[in-house]
C-alpha cells in the first residue's frame, strides 16, 4: 500500500433490467470482486490513477480511468447497466457530502445519483419557501410575553415524551415542506414505526442502519436509522429481516441528499 488508504466505493443501479448480470470487477487490470443487481463493493487502493473495468464474464463491458488526489479518503462510482454497455459515473464529491457534515451509507449515496432527475421537481419547488419562515412561528414571536422568572418542574416534566409518528407521515411532511418539517422534527426525539426495507451499515463507521420503506413503488426512498456501533441492541437487529414492523426512537437529523435520517437510534 503507497502513500496512505483510499476507499473505493462502487454501487450499481437496483433494475429489473440485466438483473441476472453480474460484473466482474478488475482494478488496474487485477480482479477485485463481482457486483451484483443493486449491490456495491468497496475496495481499497492508493492516491494516484487508475484505471476501473466492468467484465461480462471475460469480456470487456465498461472501462474508465480516474485519479485519485492525497488526502482523497474516499471515491464513488455508479454503475447503470445499458442494453448493449454499462455506464460508470464517478460521483463529485461535493454532491456526496452534505454541507452539514451528516454520514449517510454508500449505498444511499449512490443510488442518490440515479434519481436526482426524478427529484427534480420537488428540488425546484423547497428553495421558495427556504427562506420565508413559516407564519406560525413568526406570529408566535411576535406575541410572545415578557420572560418570567424560570420556575423548577417537576422531575416528570423534565424530559419531553418523543413524538410518536410513521415512517411515511415523516417522509410525507419532508416531501410537503422541508422549512415546517424541520420546525416540527428537527434535533427532536422521535418514536417512528416502519417496515424494514433493508438492513445495512453506515459507510465510514460500520455501524448498524436499519432503512424504514415510505411507500414509494421503487423502494428508493427511506427513512434511515443510524445505532451506536457495538452495542447490546447489534445483537437484537441481526436478527431482524425486512418486511419486519419494527419501532425505533431516535433523533431527527434532517434530510441528507434524498432521506429522510435518525441519529443515536435504539429499539
Amino acid at each position: 500500500m503507497k502513500n496512505e488508504d483510499s476507499k473505493i466505493i462502487i454501487g450499481r443501479k437496483s433494475s429489473v433490467f440485466g438483473c441476472a448480470i453480474k460484473y466482474n470487477v478488475l482494478l488496474d487490470n487485477t480482479f477485485v470482486g463481482a457486483l451484483g443487481n443493486g449491490n456495491e463493493l468497496i475496495l481499497h487502493s492508493f492516491p494516484g490513477s487508475h484505471t476501473l473495468s466492468l467484465l461480462k464474464g471475460k469480456k470487456p463491458d465498461a472501462v474508465i480511468t480516474f485519479h485519485i488526489p492525497v488526502g482523497q479518503n474516499e471515491t464513488y462510482f455508479f454503475v447503470e447497466p445499458g442494453s448493449f454497455k454499462a455506464k460508470i459515473t464517478q460521483l463529485n464529491m461535493e454532491s456526496v457530502h452534505t454541507k452539514s457534515g451528516k454520514r449517510h451509507t454508500g449505498r444511499n449515496i449512490l443510488i442518490a445519483f440515479g434519481v436526482l432527475l426524478v427529484l427534480g421537481a420537488i428540488g425546484n419547488a423547497l428553495p421558495e419557501t427556504e427562506n420565508a419562515p413559516p407564519e406560525s412561528k413568526k406570529q408566535s414571536v411576535e406575541k410572545e410575553p415578557p420572560k418570567q422568572e424560570p420556575q423548577p418542574k417537576a422531575d416528570t416534566e423534565q424530559k419531553e415524551s418523543p413524538i410518536a409518528i410513521s415512517a411515511k407521515e415523516l417522509y410525507d411532511a419532508y416531501v410537503a415542506n422541508q422549512v415546517n418539517a424541520d420546525s416540527l422534527y428537527l434535533d427532536k426525539e422521535l418514536m417512528v414505526t416502519g417496515t424494514i426495507l433493508d438492513i445495512t451499515q453506515d459507510a465510514l463507521t460500520n455501524a448498524p442502519c436499519i432503512k424504514l420503506a415510505v411507500g414509494d413503488a421503487l423502494g428508493i426512498y427511506a427513512v434511515d436509522c443510524f445505532f451506536p456501533k457495538n452495542t447490546e441492541e447489534t445483537s437484537i437487529i441481526a436478527g431482524f429481516v425486512d418486511g419486519q414492523t419494527v419501532t425505533i426512537f431516535g433523533k431527527c437529523s434532517g434530510v441528507a441528499i434524498v432521506d429522510v435520517q435518525l441519529s443515536g437510534c435504539h429499539l
